[in-house]
């Protein structure tokens, strides 16, 4: 989420009273973003990460998780209070940072990942890269991270459906694709890796999933009781063993290079990395920017030059 401008337009707000079922029902991320960064970028446990609109820090777990320290920057006071509970065991590796994207309130040339999952579409763009550029050390790096739900399937249809007729005061967000990805790189080289991913949600996991939606009406809201109404049809008419899936076909990381390590080699082909294996068949893009785009210039556009693998587990 943004910051002084974005909290003008109420989007910091929007997620008042959400944190917890943000927690606990939103989808997580595999490990193959770690393993996409190393293989890429030599990402490794000693480099320090920023975790900007980290929310209740689903992110930073994962980095968290793999040894690396991580400034957690949210301008959200729920979702920090959320993050702090969830992270504290990994104290004093997680530092928690009320901040934003447009003014993380870190130190200049103090970071080696800047990594944003599912928050890009609340940033000032140019405010953003400006703040990312001041903050990352000479030859730093960005992650974009995220899920997009598909919009095709009988239940990601019917969970479609459900969101439309209750849905109300949807934010006016840019949506995040491979052109504003393109954009927010600005005229850098990079590309794309993609990996797998689903959610299998029982009953309260789908109903939780919809509360956690800052468009959604809140549970205690009189038309809650017509949102279970319709998600109970989509299990009787989906559901296996009391279990429905719900398929994000457009999961993404997208990694900015700000400085391109001596003698690195990208991938030229289709490849089948097999380190990269996830039992539940996880999803995530990667971005590989070759040229620089975070640091300032007077170029903008889409990216040069764009190639896309499909990262296919065993």
């Amino acid at each position: 989420m943004a910051g002084n401008e974005a909290d003008a337009k109420g989007f910091v707000k929007r997620f008042q009273g959400r944190a917890d079922v943000y927690s606990k029902y939103r989808p997580g991320y595999p490990i193959g973003v770690l393993l996409a960064l190393r293989r890429e970028v030599g990402f490794n446990r000693e480099r320090v990460v920023a975790d900007i609109g980290s929310g209740t820090g689903i992110l930073s777990e994962l980095f968290l998780e793999n040894g690396n320290r991580v400034y957690c920057v949210e301008p959200n006071k729920d979702m920090r209070r959320a993050a702090e509970e969830k992270l504290k065991r990994y104290a004093p590796r997680f530092i928690s940072v009320d901040g934003a994207a447009e003014a993380t309130n870190l130190r200049g040339a103090s970071i080696d990942l800047v990594a944003v999952g599912q928050a890009l579409h609340w940033f000032d763009v140019e405010k953003a890269r400006a703040e990312f550029a001041r903050i990352l050390r000479r030859d730093g790096y960005v992650s974009i991270v995220g899920n997009h739900r598909r919009g095709e399937g009988g239940v990601e249809e019917a969970y479609g459906r459900v969101i439309d007729r209750f849905a109300k005061n949807r934010a006016a967000t840019p949506k995040v694709d491979d052109a504003y990805v393109g954009r927010f790189l600005k005229n850098g080289e990079f590309k794309k890796f993609v990996m797998p991913n689903s959610q299998s949600l029982d009953l309260q996991g789908m109903m939780g999933r919809l509360a956690s939606a800052s468009y959604m009406p809140p549970p205690d809201d009189r038309e809650w009781i017509e949102v279970e109404k319709e998600v109970r049809a989509i299990f009787d008419k989906h559901g296996s063993s009391g279990v429905v899936t719900l398929h994000y076909d457009k999961g993404y990381a997208g990694l900015s290079v700000t400085a391109l390590p001596p003698g690195m080699r990208f991938l030229q082909r289709r490849d089948n990395l097999g380190d990269f294996g996830q039992a539940d068949h996880r999803e995530v893009w990667l971005f590989v920017l070759v040229r620089s785009v975070v640091l300032p210039d007077q170029h903008c556009g889409h990216p040069r030059s764009f190639r896309t693998f499909d990262v296919v587990p065993h």
